[in-house]
Parts: structure tokens; sequence; C-alpha cells
């Protein structure tokens, strides 16, 4: 019995050191389809006669784990973009300006808003801003590994404690000291923010920096295939691919592949069918109106 035991504790050990195997080989495992979002912080705010929009927002880019590197959480994904940026929209020129980009400060604090604290405000002349993160620049400090990364935070600390201005008539940007601009900060009566993101649903994602074929370059046929089929679930990289590659086809390819989804759609049944049909719809129709 002793033997049966020993032999099934040995079976268990080989097979716990394989599986261990495999998870080090797909660690480093991602997927080829790449997801692409945005979002807008909660400081959007309008200029003093409404007609233009200044917000704050984190775009990224990145190929998610896969396999068993997905799991228990869903894995670490590799980031190909992930940037930061302020923006002034124009709502009369239907035009949009990246005002500055905060590299450094992206590094520290990742692209999700909620780490992030902005404050804006307009006068008749310029956009006023500053930048900081949510929590206090001692908690970064207690979290540096070492004296480089700790030196580094402080001279963040220093460059973000300042506010700046951007002269709108001739787009230069200069600091501005932090008592002028608490004595002018007001939190605005409303909020743009509602306004910024139906704005951003219409614009092309090129303009914010979303290029998929810069971000990850593949053939148009392969983006254009998996999109069709479905294969990646990003709503944003299936919007960019439209915007980016579909628009640059000529008439007879777009009725190519509306006959494809159609046969697709045949191919389907039950929820899959429901599913497919519903999640390409807005491709569908944007197709259509290309013909």
């Amino acid at each position: 019995m002793k033997t049966i035991i020993k032999a099934i504790d040995k079976t268990r050990i080989s097979t716990l050191v394989s599986l261990m195997g495999v998870l080090l080989l797909t660690g480093c495992s991602y997927s080829n389809h790449l997801h692409m979002g945005y979002q807008v912080h909660h400081s959007p705010v309008w200029n003093t006669d409404s007609t233009a929009i200044a917000f704050v927002l984190s775009t990224r880019a990145y190929l998610p784990a896969k396999g068993l590197s997905r799991f228990p959480d869903g894995g670490i994904s590799k980031y190909l973009h992930k940037e930061v940026a302020l923006y002034i929209y124009d709502t009369l020129q239907q035009q949009i300006i990246k005002v500055a980009a905060f590299p450094h400060l992206t590094e520290l604090l990742g692209s999700y808003r909620s780490n992030w604290n902005s404050r804006l405000f307009f006068d008749d002349q310029h956009l006023y801003f500053h930048m900081a993160p949510l929590m206090e620049w001692q908690w970064y400090l207690k979290q540096a590994d070492t004296e480089e990364q700790g030196e580094r935070i402080k001279k963040l600390e220093q460059n973000y404690q300042q506010a700046f201005r951007y002269r709108l008539t001739t787009s230069i940007l200069e600091p501005v000291d932090t008592i002028t601009f608490q004595a002018n900060y007001e939190q605005p009566p409303t909020s743009a923010w509602a306004t910024t993101k139906k704005i951003l649903e219409t614009i092309p994602l090129s303009t914010i920096g979303l290029e998929v074929q810069k971000i990850y370059p593949k053939t148009d046929k392969a983006y254009i295939q998996e999109t069709l089929l479905l294969k990646n679930s990003s709503p944003t990289t299936r919007r960019a691919v439209l915007e980016q590659i579909f628009a640059t086809q000529s008439r007879e390819a777009i009725n190519a592949y509306i006959k494809q989804i159609d046969q697709q759609k045949e191919k389907l049944e039950g929820t899959d069918k429901i599913n497919y049909e519903r999640t390409i719809q807005p491709l569908y129709q944007q197709l259509q109106s290309m013909q």
C-alpha cells in the first residue's frame, strides 16, 4: 500500500512540475489581436463662450495574454501604446488640438483616469491646467524600490507642482505660478463630460493617436478578416479598422465584405448567430453606407 501511495505522490509531483513548466513557457504568450481603448477624465470644461471643450484623455493599446498565462486573473497584457494627453476640441471648426502629453507622469501613474487628478479652466485668452496624481506624492515615494526610483519621483513632483497655461491665439505653452492658478480656479458649474464622450464617438480615432498600423503593423487583409469574423473583441479596434482600412477599399471590395458577413450569418445558428448579428450590425451598416 505504501508503495502505491508513493507512486501516486510521484505522479502528482510529476504532473505539477509539468504544469509549472507549461505555465513558464506560456507566461509570455500574447494574442495577436490588438485591443485599443480610451477614457475621458472627469475634468472637461467649456471655454467662456461655449465654443470649445478642453479635456484630458487616456488612450491605450495592448495585446492581451492568452492560453494558460491568462489565469487566474486574466494575465498581464503587453502594452504597445499608453498615453495621457490634454486636448481642445473646437466645436465651430470641428477640429481637435493636442495641447500637451504627460509621458513621464504616465509612466508612474499608468493611463487609467482613476489615478489622475486634473484641473482645467479657460479665460478669454488661455487654457490653464494642473496635472497631479490622485494620491499624495509621499505615497509614491514610499513605494519606490530603489533610491534611483525615489529621485525620479521627487523630480516629477517638482515638475508637476507647477501649473501651466496654453495661449489660444499663438499655441504657446508656458508655466504659471501656483498661487495665480489657485486664485483663478473655480469648479465649473456644468460638466462637459457627456458632450466630450459624444464628440469622441464621431471624430477619427487617428486624431487621438489610435492608429492600428502604426501601433501593431500587419496586413490590411489580416485586419479586415479578423474584423469581419469578430475574432477581435475590441469595439474600438474594429472602429479603427473601419476608419483606417475599410474606408480605403474599392466599392467592389466593400460589396464583397458585405456578402461575406451575410454568408457568415447563414453559417451560424442559435446564440452564436444572435451574438454575431448584434455585434457586427454597426460595422455592417457602415459598410452599406460606403456602397
